[in-house]
């Protein structure tokens, strides 16, 4: 019985690769780009906040969102990222803030970005559009 304890939990460790919190903050830019703050917890719960209307969304991950987010997670641990993307001067260009496992990472200019974090931020618009107004 305790080793099946210890495999459930070793197990259940596995499935959730997010240990902290997961926080996506862009700001607004000249082309319309999405101003949002995503701040996601390890229980999956999070806060989706849209700074354009001015709407808060608060909730827990579906299943579906889940599974993506893990799959993305997986392959943004796999980069080796760095601290800064982009030209730090650009001025019209929208400004990410990435925190991931204790990791603070700024992207000046969305394009940038390597692909998984592309790919994550792509993700986050998503979530936001699905929300309802």
């Amino acid at each position: 019985m305790k080793h099946l304890l210890l495999n459930l939990l070793f197990l259940g460790c596995i499935a959730t690769p997010l240990k902290h919190p997961l926080i996506i903050s862009t700001s607004a830019c000249y082309m319309g780009c999405p101003h949002f703050t995503l701040n996601l917890q390890s229980n999956y719960s999070f806060a989706l906040v849209d700074h354009s209307k001015k709407i808060t969304h608060k909730g827990r991950l579906t299943g579906q969102e889940t599974q993506q987010l893990q799959l993305l997670l997986k392959s943004l641990a796999a980069e080796e990222l760095k601290p800064t993307y982009g030209n730090q001067r650009a001025r019209d260009l929208q400004k990410i803030h990435l925190q991931y496992n204790q990791q603070k990472i700024a992207i000046n200019g969305k394009r940038f970005a390597p692909k998984p974090v592309k790919d994550l931020l792509a993700w986050a618009e998503a979530m936001l559009k699905e929300r309802p107004k």
